[in-house]
């Protein structure tokens, strides 16, 4: 439903174009509408890995942030809490909340024109929907594994506590040295790196 309140208009553009990096609640819009079209089902818990796994491949290729929520080594795992906080009433149920098909629309065309800088010829978007595509595979306590296993960047920072940050430099570091394993070219997909024990 489209209701024209200029307003409520303006708010949604400039949380998503006057800034040059995205809200974590609003890339999973355009997460829960990619899992949908394969008909996967999500949970609370594969929706904030999936967030997590692309911010770091995106990291790796752009040297950015895909979103400016921080990351958090929790018990078990790194959160992003914004998205915790927006999906933890489904607990471990399917998130049955329809994503928001113009704020999908407004992500995807962001990542879209985001132009790489490292030569790969890989646009943002291809990246991210290689990411979203072969990791939603994964059920989410697979990924969950994955994504707090010895020497990921949850594992370097987590003392037992619940809110140490999980900074950008130390994702993009463990991102990185798995783009190392990849031979990258127009196209690559992610497939043999969503096999792995670790994401």
């Amino acid at each position: 439903m489209i209701i024209n309140l200029p307003f409520l208009t303006l708010r949604i553009e400039r949380s998503l174009y006057h800034s040059d990096i995205m809200k974590a609640t609003d890339f999973c819009e355009y997460i829960l509408q990619r899992v949908r079209k394969q008909e996967s089902v999500v949970t609370p818990l594969k929706l904030m890995k999936l967030a997590y796994i692309s911010y770091g491949w995106y990291s790796a290729f752009y040297n950015k942030q895909l979103f400016s929520d921080t990351i958090e080594a929790w018990k078990y795992g790194p959160v992003i809490p914004s998205i915790y906080h927006d999906y933890k009433r489904y607990k471990n149920n399917p998130i049955t909340h329809m994503p928001n098909k113009y704020n999908a629309q407004k992500i995807k065309e962001k990542l879209a024109s985001d132009i790489p800088k490292n030569n790969t010829g890989i646009t943002a978007l291809q990246l991210i929907d290689s990411v979203i595509d072969n990791y939603s595979k994964i059920n989410g306590l697979l990924l969950s594994s994955m994504t707090h296993a010895d020497g990921t960047p949850w594992d370097l920072v987590n003392d037992g506590s619940r809110n140490n940050v999980i900074s950008f430099d130390v994702i993009q570091s463990y991102y990185q040295n798995k783009v190392k394993n990849l031979n990258v070219n127009t196209g690559t997909k992610l497939e043999t790196q969503a096999s792995h024990t670790t994401a």
